[in-house]
């Protein structure tokens, strides 16, 4: 590969179809319709996992759960929170999940 400058002056990779067939530009490259338009789509119909109201509401839906685990690693007689408590946050994170995911449009490509 050879460091070759275009005709903007930015510095392009040459590979040897290059060196021996030349440069082809994108604008002669026919791209059919369909695919210009699944490429433009993969860019706009992704998001990350930490804008997913599915994700939300299923870490919320896991908490009181956590307060549980806690009760039995420290050794607590009690949870920090009451068990009706526990109940309602569960309902509450398992209703967001499900609105989240009823809602969704979008496929979740990364986590950030």
């Amino acid at each position: 590969m050879d460091v070759v400058h275009g005709k903007n002056g930015v510095p392009h990779l040459q590979n040897a179809f290059e060196r021996k067939v030349g440069r082809i530009p994108l604008e002669a490259v026919e791209v059919p319709e369909f695919i210009r338009r699944s490429m433009f789509m993969a860019l706009i119909d992704t998001k990350s996992a930490i804008t997913s109201t599915s994700i939300w509401g299923g870490l919320i839906a896991f908490l009181p759960v956590l307060d549980y685990v806690g009760q039995f690693i420290a050794g607590l007689p009690a949870g920090l929170l009451p068990a009706p408590a526990m109940a309602v946050i569960s309902a509450i994170g398992g209703i967001i999940a499900i609105i989240g995911r009823v809602k969704a449009t979008k496929t979740i490509t990364s986590i950030v």
